[in-house]
């Protein structure tokens, strides 16, 4: 009899340990992961808020001030006198890579000289930079000919 109960007392000490390392290793996993998923989710507001602030640049101030959004600022237009009459994200920001993401919008714009609607679509590769924190887009803006 007293074989067993010294059995049982070990088997009891060694399943409280295993219990023991299951629940340090189950909450060290859960903090690890949510301390990812923040900063995760901070950027991608970070992404919402970008991407909202292109499309109010262009609609409101034109086509030629969006260098200051754009990886290689060079690729910014040089044109003046078009307006944007119209942004439409046709589809939502999708990530492609941990600091990656495309988005696609249709843009309707007039030549201020000729008052004919035309539109293009916008194929927008956006990269994280992460040594400022802040998303610029990666490929050139689309053309708008006439």
């Amino acid at each position: 009899m007293l074989a067993s109960a010294t059995n049982f007392d070990t088997l009891h000490t060694m399943l409280r340990w295993k219990l023991y390392f299951i629940f340090i290793l189950g909450f060290s996993l859960a903090f690890t992961s949510g301390c990812q998923s923040m900063s995760e989710r901070r950027r991608d507001e970070s992404l919402a808020s970008t991407l909202k602030l292109y499309g109010k640049i262009l609609r409101w101030q034109g086509p030629h001030e969006q260098g200051a959004m754009l990886a290689n600022p060079e690729q910014a237009p040089k044109y003046r006198g078009i307006t944007v009459t119209s942004y439409q994200v046709v589809s939502n920001p999708a990530k492609t890579g941990e600091n990656t993401a495309r988005q696609t919008a249709v843009i309707e714009y007039v030549h201020q000289d000729s008052q004919v609607i035309k539109r293009v679509t916008d194929q927008q590769i956006w990269e994280y930079d992460t040594e400022n924190q802040r998303w610029l887009r990666e490929n050139p803006p689309p053309r708008m000919p006439r």
